[in-house]
């Protein structure tokens, strides 16, 4: 039962959010949705994102905690910058060929690959699956295994 809870937050948090927006956020999360519907899924980008994960996991981030902006929504642009603000993060992406705004738009776009690929069981979620990239769940269920790894599932 977490998981189907945690799956279907996964698929439906762009929902959920335009449910308690204003206006303009709203607009956000559609554009939001769209890019990580958009973002090209590959097993070379799964590899790099492997890759980064463990070099990162490995390193001492402690001190690079940015200073979030209290209140503010959390957006795209809001993770990217916070990625930037971090050298070492940075040092990781630039030595895999990774932009921040890849490494978090792709990072949504594995999650969201994966919980579409572990939630197509579930009619209750049937109508929000439609809202997902085909080829993501397809990459979702080739790769379901190393995702779930990568984000520590």
């Amino acid at each position: 039962m977490l998981r189907l809870i945690f799956t279907a937050a996964l698929i439906l948090w762009p929902v959920l959010t335009l449910l308690t927006a204003a206006p303009a956020a709203a607009q956000a999360s559609l554009e939001t949705q769209a890019e990580v519907n958009a973002f090209p899924l590959t097993e070379d980008f799964l590899t790099r994102m492997e890759a980064i994960q463990t070099e990162l996991q490995a390193l001492d981030l402690t001190g690079q905690e940015g200073d979030a902006d209290a209140g503010q929504p959390v957006t795209l642009d809001s993770l990217t910058a916070g990625v930037e603000a971090k050298p070492q993060v940075m040092t990781v992406l630039s030595k895999h060929q990774v932009k921040p705004r890849d490494y978090i738009v792709g990072y949504f776009a594995l999650m969201s690959s994966l919980a579409a690929a572990e939630s197509e069981d579930e009619p209750q979620l049937i109508d929000e699956l439609g809202k997902v990239n085909p080829e993501h769940l397809a990459f979702g269920r080739e790769y379901k295994a190393r995702i779930q790894q990568l984000i520590g599932e």
